[in-house]
């Protein structure tokens, strides 16, 4: 006689290890300079394989990307930001990762044509830069030579002196990143004029009186267009735009500060900072009746003043 036996049945389910998925290491692409030699590896994780493509192609004006060692190359011939999308494909599971980064090719981006300058008063110009690594940066100029009587500061990029020669001036600026190996360059315009004005300062007014000066230059061609570039005149003052007279009845009191430029027919410039103080109105301060007097007696009183321009008379 046979024992029936007991069948036991167990369920087991086998999970299949998950697939890795394609990372790309890169963070961010390094800087570039136009004209440079340029060079990104691109750096990604497969479980066996990687086929990794940048778009847009090309990734950047004189840029490439060299699919068979995997890297953006060439010499940038476009400053400027420049967005590009890197994909990875795994070659055995097909999973794909993407990733933007983007290519800043270093600029100065000061317009190139710079403002006036003056033989007769200083001058001081700054540059600036973007897509660009942080500061610090090492200005100079690029086989070229500035204005006579100007220099840039190395380190801050200033272009500052007082101009010794008159006439249009080019030259060339070049700003380097020591710690990327990069640099940007760009060519500048510079006119320098021989406009000077003759007077650095204007006499003060007084409140409720009439105001009328001149200003005078000497240099460059005329006719002359003047006009207040910076601050403003006293109340009640105005400047004629073809004379250069600073003529009106001040009403208001106080100090003025203003900066007023002259153009001439070439399109040179100067301008020179003026104070003006409007003084209040002038009074007397001594009050009527006087004190009395003794008749055989000497009599002495002062007499007191506000406002005006002192010392009276």
């Amino acid at each position: 006689m046979r024992i029936p036996g007991l069948i036991l049945a167990a369920l087991v389910t086998v999970s299949s290890p998950l697939l890795a998925q394609p990372t790309i290491s890169n963070t961010s692409l390094p800087f570039g300079g136009v004209g440079q030699d340029y060079l990104a590896p691109i750096k990604a994780t497969c479980t066996a394989g990687c086929l990794i493509t940048v778009s847009p192609s090309p990734p950047a004006p004189g840029l490439f990307f060299n699919g068979d060692l995997n890297r953006i190359e060439g010499q940038p011939t476009t400053a400027g930001a420049f967005p590009v999308t890197i994909k990875v494909t795994d070659t055995q599971t097909q999973t794909t990762a993407s990733k933007t980064l983007t290519i800043d090719v270093m600029q100065i981006t000061t317009p190139t044509q710079l403002p006036g300058g003056s033989t007769c008063s200083s001058y001081s110009q700054s540059f600036t830069v973007s897509d660009a690594p942080p500061p610090p940066y090492n200005w100079s100029f690029d086989d070229s030579a500035p204005p006579p009587g100007l220099n840039i500061n190395a380190t801050t990029g200033v272009l500052s002196g007082t101009p010794t020669s008159s006439g249009p001036f080019s030259f060339t600026v070049e700003a380097f990143s020591a710690s990327a190996n990069v640099f940007a360059t760009q060519t500048f315009s510079l006119t320098v004029s021989s406009l000077c004005f003759l007077a650095a300062t204007l006499p003060n007014g007084d409140l409720n009186s009439f105001y009328r000066e001149s200003l005078v230059v000497t240099g460059g061609t005329a006719p002359f267009t003047w006009s207040i570039k910076a601050g403003g005149l006293p109340t009640g003052v105005s400047i004629d735009p073809k004379s250069g007279l600073l003529s009106g009845t001040p009403t208001v009191a106080g100090p003025f500060n203003f900066t007023v430029q002259v153009v001439d027919t070439t399109g040179a410039s100067a301008a020179q900072s003026f104070s003006i103080t409007i003084n209040s109105a002038l009074a007397f301060t001594t009050t009527s009746p006087l004190a009395p007097g003794t008749a055989g007696t000497n009599y002495s009183v002062t007499f007191a003043a506000t406002g005006g321009s002192g010392p009276y008379t």
